[in-house]
């Protein structure tokens, strides 16, 4: 739009500068006349010369790439979609239902004029050109005019093309955009780690279509490409570095032969797993002898390279190892009586660690070889919940030495208790709470005067005392309120409904409100049903119910929520189709 104007005639060569009025929220946009261009100050030379500064109002535009775009068409039929390419490249391929409307820079125009569309100077409009060049001077443009929500494709056509999303050539838009078609929804873009179960999510598109799933991108997987809802294994990844990002683009067509295609990205990271340190047998040696550590048992189940460090950790004695960063280092014995707990900590190239210890027993030449001790951690127990357990290791002997140490730690079964005393002959703990017979699983370790180590293991039952635990009542979530539009299609969202104390088995939608005017969901049984939003005179709330049904059969209370629909101002179709009644 052009505000005040102010023409100059020019008798000398003059800089002119373009001041907008910032407290009316204008903005320079171009020069006219006898002159052109988009910059201030200008030289006007070999005068005199007529020259007209063009103001518009400061409205801001929104980049979108390829998937900003899609994210704004899908679900919203309420977007202008403007093609500002030449009138042959929009004849030979579009968006669904766009209107062509070619921008000239030079002019700085539109042809036709915009002047037609001003009744949509409140709606989303997306602005596109075959390449990209002169989709945001476009949309600058149009902002200018009073546009509030304008937003431009960084990407061109040709682009949309290359990522095999659907166009359509000017012949193909009658039927399709006087009938829209389905909309598809391939679900939110997932990260997940590697050889993790990924579910892709197709089950919001219109109902009573038909699927077909393609991956575009990344390394390959095998999927159902037919079902709503198909699933996969991520793939194993080599590294912190390593990533796999997949592209899936769905199609859904519904009986009429119409179609809609969504894409959905899922980012495949690496998850580290801690490596398990194995320090190897303890030994006896005597003095002189060399000795050799061994952590080459060391694994990782990611089959990531691991670096070794030995430490002295205990004992009576220290030698000084050769070589403690790799796997197998040695030392000398000495001429001293004695023993030396090493330990081994190994870490993977993700940085997680483990730590294994083992025990080298130093004597003279030709003294009997150090006997281990034998761990006893007692017999198998059976308990109720809530009763006190006696583990028993007085049982361990040692034949030529005597017991020093004993160390007690739960390897097994859940929940986890907590001891009396880790180190004691005995220690007790209180049976825990559970609602089926559980194993825990208990280690002793015991420790002789030589260093020497033996470990032995018992399981305790712990039954359930029979009490009947009442069952909690689930919590219906009907999800938010919605505003939309007459044609919109309507999402209700149960997911947030919960069970404190199982599972939420099933769902129940009813339409509660009084306005006479019955919708159809796609389905009164899902979490989330969909329906296109009537055709109304004047702005309506339309109420459902929710209640949901726990695994065990008990029903929740209803929850409640609106859905407000207000009379459209124009109609669209599926992909960001938009369907015009006002005569241009």
């Amino acid at each position: 739009m052009t505000t005040n104007p102010q023409i100059y005639t020019c008798a000398l060569s003059y800089e002119l500068t373009a001041v907008p009025n910032s407290s009316a929220n204008y903005r320079f946009d171009h020069w006219g006349g006898d002159v052109s261009g988009t910059t201030s100050p200008i030289t006007v030379t070999n005068v005199p010369k007529s020259v007209t500064a063009y103001f518009v109002l400061n409205i801001p535009t929104v980049a979108l790439d390829l998937n900003g775009a899609r994210n704004l068409l899908d679900g919203n039929r309420d977007v202008l979609v403007l093609d500002v390419s030449e009138a042959a490249q929009f004849d030979k391929s579009h968006l669904l239902c766009a209107k062509n409307y070619v921008w000239n820079s030079n002019s700085q125009a539109f042809t036709p004029s915009t002047a037609g569309l001003s009744a949509y100077k409140t709606m989303d409009v997306l602005v596109y050109d075959q390449t990209g060049a002169n989709s945001e001077g476009a949309a600058k443009n149009l902002a200018g005019q009073g546009f509030m929500k304008v937003k431009y494709m960084t990407d061109g056509i040709d682009d949309w093309m290359a990522e095999g999303y659907e166009v359509f050539t000017t012949a193909e838009d009658s039927a399709e955009c006087t009938s829209p078609g389905p909309l598809a929804y391939a679900g939110t873009d997932q990260t997940v780690n590697e050889n993790q179960q990924v579910t892709l999510n197709g089950s919001g598109s219109s109902a009573g279509v038909s699927y077909a799933w393609e991956q575009k991108e990344g390394n390959s997987v095998t999927i159902d490409a037919t079902a709503p809802n198909p699933s996969f294994t991520a793939i194993d990844l080599n590294g912190p570095a390593a990533t796999d990002t997949l592209v899936f683009h769905l199609t859904v067509t519904d009986a009429g032969g119409k179609k809609d295609t969504d894409s959905v990205r899922v980012t495949v990271r690496w998850n580290n797993v801690a490596p398990t340190a194995n320090a190897g047998a303890p030994q006896t040696v005597e003095y002189g002898d060399t000795v050799q550590l061994s952590g080459s048992a060391s694994t990782d189940s990611d089959n990531n390279a691991l670096s070794y460090q030995w430490v002295a950790s205990g004992g009576t004695i220290s030698p000084v190892l050769a070589n403690p960063a790799t796997a197998t280092p040695s030392f000398t014995a000495p001429s001293t009586s004695g023993f030396v707990i090493y330990t081994l900590t190994v870490t993977d190239n993700g940085g997680l660690s483990d730590t294994d210890t083992v025990t080298i027993t130093i004597q003279p030449p030709g003294q009997p070889v150090n006997q281990s001790p034998v761990a006893d951690a007692g017999a198998d127990q059976t308990v109720t919940e809530g009763g006190t357990v006696t583990l028993n290791g007085s049982g361990s002997t040692d034949i030529d030495g005597t017991i020093t140490t004993r160390e007690w730690n739960q390897t097994g079964g859940s929940p986890a208790v907590t001891l009396s005393s880790k180190f004691a002959v005995q220690p007790t703990f209180t049976a825990p709470s559970v609602s089926a017979a559980t194993v825990l699983t208990f280690t002793l370790t015991v420790t002789d005067n030589d260093g020497a180590t033996d470990s032995d293991t018992v399981m305790v039952t712990v039954n359930d005392d029979g009490a009947v635990i009442p069952n909690q009542q689930p919590t219906a979530d009907a999800g938010p309120d919605q505003s939309v539009k007459s044609g919109a299609t309507v999402v209700l969202d149960g997911t947030g409904s919960s069970d404190p104390d199982g599972t939420v088995a099933g769902y129940a939608w009813s339409q509660t409100d009084a306005t006479g005017i019955a919708v159809t969901l796609s389905s009164n049984s899902v979490a989330k049903p969909t329906f296109a939003a009537p055709a109304v005179d004047s702005t309506t709330i339309f109420v459902f119910s929710l209640t949901v049904t726990d695994n065990k059969g008990l029903i929740s209370p209803a929850n409640a929520m609106n859905v407000t629909v207000t009379k459209s101002s124009g109609g669209g179709g599926g992909g960001g189709c938009f369907i015009s009644s006002v005569i241009e």
